[in-house]
């Protein structure tokens, strides 16, 4: 009976040994700025104008991402 339990206990501290998974969580920063003509993006105001000399303003910013991938350093 103490070979079983012997048995078991082993098996127990094998298994409970190879699930622990090693920490690879890394951190990311991703730092974005707006800008028009090389100048600060100011939002709210009819102060642009495009190609076609129609005035426009910013008011929001949608960001659709997909197909993310992070490779190497």
């Amino acid at each position: 009976m103490k070979k079983v339990q012997l048995l078991i206990l082993i098996c127990s501290v094998i298994i409970a040994a190879a699930c622990n998974k090693p920490n690879n969580n890394g951190d990311l920063s991703v730092n974005v700025d707006y800008s028009i003509n090389g100048k600060p993006l100011v939002t709210d105001t009819l102060c642009y104008t495009n190609e076609a000399g129609n005035r426009f303003m910013v008011n929001e910013i949608q960001w659709f991402m997909s197909d993310i991938q992070l490779l190497d350093e």
